[in-house]
């Protein structure tokens, strides 16, 4: 009876299971294969014009997968976009330092520069605006002005008319004047020279007359005079002095009166041997 009750219990278990998995066969070849459908939205704008951004769009899911179907995606995509690089503006380096001047007096000019380099245009960016150049006086003092001769002038009448006299000529540092620490002009100016080197008319004696007959001590001297004090009482006279020219031979009487007045009355030649 046990046995029995074995047989019966296992037979109904293979049963069962061949009828299930008849099932399934039957189900899996009604059933037909369809995958996830989605539908996307429009891109978003890009976040940046130049440099690299990213959009995205949205989906949504319009049929869901089925029998071993692909499943659905993720419901949002991403896409790079405006990959260019974006235009770069110039900027100016700093200023050079100022180059030496073109004139060492007299005013001159100077210059410095800079350049559009920091950083330099790119990508259609816009040029730097401004000069790239800078430019300023210098050195505006007056240059020294060395001093130049005029012409030589005429010379001098001469000193003396006869027996060796002297002329001068003259020029002046004036073409031009030394100005601004500038050198004086180099040389003389003034020259001399002798002139009327011949003897005075009516002297009647050469030069080698006179070495041989050299002249007395008196009348040597241009004019000797001796004054002579003499207490002589002339009426408005007080002092009556004799001066006597040894040269020319001639008596002057000069008198100094009371009154204080001096009074020369005349002279006189008079002969004496020389």
């Amino acid at each position: 009876m046990s046995r029995l009750l074995w047989f019966v219990l296992l037979f109904s278990l293979i049963t069962v299971d061949q009828t299930d998995g008849w099932r399934r066969r039957r189900r899996r070849r009604r059933c037909s294969r369809v995958n996830c459908a989605v539908t996307w939205g429009s891109w978003s704008s890009c976040p940046r014009s130049c440099g690299g951004g990213i959009k995205y769009r949205l989906g949504t899911v319009t049929r869901q997968p089925a029998c071993g179907g692909s499943p659905c995606p993720a419901l949002r995509q991403f896409l790079s976009c405006n990959s260019q690089s974006c235009p770069v503006d110039g900027g100016w380096s700093n200023w050079s330092g100022w180059n030496s001047c073109n004139m060492p007096c007299d005013t001159g000019s100077q210059q410095r520069s800079r350049s559009c380099t920091n950083p330099p245009p790119l990508y259609g960016g816009k040029s730097c605006s401004g000069t790239e150049r800078e430019e300023r006086s210098c050195n505006q003092h007056s240059c020294p002005v060395d001093g130049g001769w005029s012409n030589w002038g005429a010379w001098t009448t001469c000193s003396k008319p006869c027996e060796s006299g002297t002329q001068v000529q003259r020029r002046t540092c004036s073409q031009p004047s030394p100005q601004y620490g500038g050198k004086q002009c180099p040389g003389e100016g003034r020259l001399e020279r002798v002139c009327n080197t011949h003897s005075c008319p009516g002297n009647g004696l050469t030069k080698n007359s006179k070495r041989q007959n050299p002249p007395k001590p008196f009348s040597a001297s241009l004019m000797l005079s001796i004054g002579l004090g003499l207490g002589f009482d002339l009426g408005r006279a007080g002092i009556l002095f004799l001066s006597f020219s040894f040269r020319r031979k001639r008596m002057f009487f000069i008198t100094w009166t009371r009154n204080g007045i001096l009074m020369i009355n005349r002279s006189l030649s008079f002969p004496f041997a020389s």
